[in-house]
């Protein structure tokens, strides 16, 4: 069962982003009362506990476990990853260093830029 000093310090960790009127606001809309919060945080950590002394203390995956697993599942990791291409066109009336132009065709203005569009070029 959980204590009151581990009940205190969950009670403390929630009111403490809050000011006193927020607070009130927060357990009146959500708890009721700050007795409501405190019975339901003594049954959260309760459970907490329980689960942890139970069932996860008594879990112990070793890498050979995990290794044992996975190749015993391999086909499942074998997924095809998603590939994207991406392309940008950019015009820009600044001479810019850090833009590279891989056919090194600088369009100077709007009508070059047009007659050098991927829309006019031979597929």
């Amino acid at each position: 069962m959980a204590v009151d000093a581990d009940v205190d310090t969950e009670f403390n960790k929630i009111k403490a982003p809050y000011t006193k009127e927020e607070f009130e606001s927060q357990i009146k809309t959500r708890w009721k009362t700050v007795d409501d919060l405190r019975s339901e945080l003594r049954r959260d950590l309760t459970v907490s506990k329980l689960i942890n002394k139970e069932i996860t203390s008594h879990i112990a995956i070793t890498d050979a476990d995990v290794a044992n697993y996975y190749n015993a599942n391999k086909a499942s990791f074998n997924l095809a990853e998603s590939q994207i291409h991406m392309a940008q066109i950019m015009v820009s009336p600044f001479a810019n260093p850090n833009v590279r132009n891989l056919k090194n065709s600088k369009a100077k203005n709007e009508s070059e830029a047009q007659t050098r569009s991927p829309t006019s070029w031979p597929a």
